[in-house]
């Protein structure tokens, strides 16, 4: 029900209970959802609140608009495999995408220790950070931050753009070839800068997964850390 008394607005209160509908599979995926005078009336709010809370959630992906129909419940979350999280072209094209990704952050830094430990470089080393929004389905973002070393890769910050596939780049640029991955994932509150980035709401949950990419040899060839929005994406564990 609706609480009032609460400083969260009403058609935010709304669309968290038809969040909650479809998680619980009160509403099935590809399930009506009751119309928007049927949610006035359930709710006691105004049509306009209705409204708003319901085009939002279309917009987040949640929910669909069939003309003439009604609205349904979206299609099923996004699912990867936890044990290849193979690179985000190659996911794309996989499904017959182009990938859509945009760049945020190119900078050189200095390592700190977590940074230095994960890359296998003495701490204070120069390192590049490369931060990326990527399109994952429609109204669901990811964002992925990967840092590599400047030693290991000179003047790799000056060849990416929002086009570059860094698989493809790291291989026929600098001859690395990819070997095993070690991924973590753990669930947490999403940070106010990662939560614009993705358009979640502050410290709602996130997945962050964290991935060390080594060579065909053994050695640490880069560090990344990727966070999805915990409501639009699954992970399954595939041998």
């Amino acid at each position: 029900m609706i609480d009032r008394q609460r400083v969260s607005p009403l058609y935010l209160q709304i669309k968290k209970q038809i969040i909650a509908g479809i998680e619980s599979h009160k509403y099935p995926e590809g399930s009506q959802i009751p119309s928007e005078g049927e949610l006035e009336q359930k709710y006691g709010v105004s049509r306009i609140t209705v409204r708003r809370a319901v085009s939002e959630l279309v917009t987040e992906n949640f929910l669909v608009k069939k003309q003439g129909r009604g609205t349904y419940v979206q299609q099923p979350r996004m699912v990867r495999n936890l044990l290849s999280l193979d690179s985000y072209t190659h996911y794309r094209e996989s499904l017959g995408e182009r990938p859509e990704r945009h760049v945020v952050k190119n900078e050189i830094v200095m390592a700190d220790s977590r940074i230095a430990e994960e890359l296998g470089v003495a701490e204070g080393a120069e390192v590049f950070t490369l931060g990326r929004v990527m399109l994952l389905s429609p109204g669901n973002s990811g964002y992925e931050e990967s840092i590599y070393s400047v030693d290991l890769f000179p003047q790799l910050n000056q060849l990416v753009n929002d086009d570059s596939s860094m698989t493809k780049l790291l291989k026929e640029r600098y001859g690395a070839t990819m070997g095993k991955d070690r991924n973590m994932i753990n669930v947490v509150s999403a940070p106010t800068e990662i939560a614009e980035l993705i358009n979640v709401g502050v410290s709602e949950p996130v997945y962050q997964v964290d991935k060390t990419t080594f060579s065909n040899t053994g050695s640490r060839l880069y560090h990344s850390t990727m966070f999805y929005d915990a409501r639009k994406v699954s992970f399954v564990v595939e041998n």
